[in-house]
This record gives C-alpha cells, sequence and structure tokens, in this order.
C-alpha cells in the first residue's frame, strides 16, 4: 500500500475530529472500522479546514440540506456543494446515495421516497450518482429554465456592468453552454466579443492572449478610460425637451 493511501484514513478521522477513529485507524484492519464510522457521522460531521496563517483550527460545519424550495439555482448550489464534500471523502456512488438521503428535507424527501417507489426497477437497481444527479435537475431546474439560461449566455454583453463584474457574470453562465467555452481559447473569444466598444477596440490588436490575460489587458483599458466616459455609459441620458 502507497504512502499516500496509507496515511488517507488516518487524514480522514483527523479531519473529521473523531478519536475513536483515528485510533481505529491506527489498528490492525483499520479500514472496515474507519469507513463504516465515517459513514455514522457521514457528511453531519464534515469539517472545513480553515489554513489560516497561524495553521488555523477545525470547526464542524454541516453541509446544506434541500428541501425543493426556491429558485432553480438554489438547486444547482446545492448539488455543486454535496458533490465537493463527496469528492473529497472519495465516497462511491453506493456510499453517496446512502449519504444523500440524509440532506434532502421536506417536499424533496417526499418527493425521493415516491420516485425510489414508482421507478423502472432495473433503473433503481443500477442507480448511480449521476443518475440521482438527472433525476434531482429534470425536477428542480426544470429544461425551460436551462434553456433560458442558454439564450442569456448567447446575449451577454458588458453594458453597464464593470469588467470584474462581466467576468463574473460570464464565468457563472458558462455551465449552461459548456461545449460553446471548453478551451480557454474560446472563453477568451467569448469574453472580448461581449466587452463594451471602447474597450474591445483598444483589445482588438491584441490577438492570442489567454483569458486571464484578455481579462488583465482589459481592466488596464478600463482603468485608464476617463471617468466622465465610464459616468456617460453607466448613467441613463435625460431626453432633452424642445419648445416649439
Amino acid at each position: 500500500m502507497g504512502k499516500r493511501e496509507g496515511n488517507l484514513p488516518v487524514v480522514r478521522a483527523v479531519l473529521l475530529g473523531d478519536e475513536e477513529a483515528v485510533t481505529a485507524a491506527n489498528c490492525s484492519g483499520y479500514g472496515r472500522r474507519l469507513r463504516r464510522r465515517e459513514l455514522e457521522l457521514g457528511i453531519e460531521g464534515m469539517v472545513v479546514v480553515n489554513l489560516g496563517k497561524n495553521g488555523g483550527g477545525r470547526e464542524r460545519q454541516k453541509p446544506p440540506q434541500f428541501d425543493g424550495l426556491g429558485e432553480p439555482s438554489k438547486a444547482e448550489t446545492w448539488i455543486r456543494t454535496i458533490e465537493r464534500i463527496f469528492d473529497f471523502m472519495e465516497c462511491t456512488d453506493k456510499e453517496r446515495l446512502a449519504c444523500v438521503t440524509f440532506q434532502l428535507t421536506g417536499p424533496t424527501d417526499f418527493w425521493w421516497d415516491t420516485k425510489l417507489r414508482t421507478m423502472n426497477p432495473e433503473r433503481r437497481e443500477a442507480l448511480t450518482w449521476e443518475i440521482f444527479k438527472e433525476e434531482v435537475y429534470n425536477k428542480y431546474v426544470p429544461m425551460s429554465y436551462r434553456r433560458a439560461k442558454v439564450v442569456e449566455f448567447h446575449t451577454l454583453k458588458q453594458g453597464n456592468m464593470t469588467v470584474t463584474e462581466y467576468d463574473r457574470a460570464l464565468c457563472e453562465i458558462t455551465r449552461y453552454a459548456p461545449e460553446l467555452v471548453d478551451t480557454d481559447e474560446k472563453m477568451a473569444e467569448k469574453f472580448r466579443a461581449g466587452l463594451k466598444h471602447e474597450i474591445r477596440v483598444a483589445v482588438a490588436s491584441r490577438r492570442g492572449l489567454s483569458y486571464s490575460e484578455i481579462l488583465a489587458c482589459a481592466l488596464d483599458v478600463e482603468e485608464a478610460l476617463p471617468k466622465e466616459m465610464t459616468v456617460a455609459n453607466t448613467t441613463p441620458v435625460p431626453l432633452q425637451q424642445h419648445n416649439f
């Protein structure tokens, strides 16, 4: 067994702050005992490690539960958060499916229970984490919402946003059209095309730049723009009235 593989259970136990699991990890045959203890603690005992200047400390933090209420983005955020935890704990599909049910509350708890009872037996038998995510998305992130986000991606322009705000908006919306920005070059071109006119013109001659480079260039141009020009682009111009 390699060094990393051999130490990983101990590291997990330390991060979970569980002395019993640490002891088990250092005993003969610790693997099965530790993993069982790990799953008993589950994601409820997940620890966020704060790597501060002085080494930081550990504090317990319960991952968010999901009740299915609110905007579709709430479901997306929940899936991303819970998946990061499972990845960190190196959970198998079986473990993910067992643990995630504890994070479903209220309407989603009843929905998933009903879904399992009415699901095709073959599909239920072959259930994976990816299938679970697909079911959640089909229920709580409707296709109409996703299509609207794709349109938003295509029409996204800097407009009255600062370069920094535009960068954030673009990075957030790309998940709805990943195949269109699956390389750094495509991201850079999409970003360039949506810049406001005076910034886009200034960076037009800078071809072959990476996304981070064109972002830095756009920020420099924005900083160099006359303040009155920035105000003029972000403040509505009142209509002039003429008396005849």
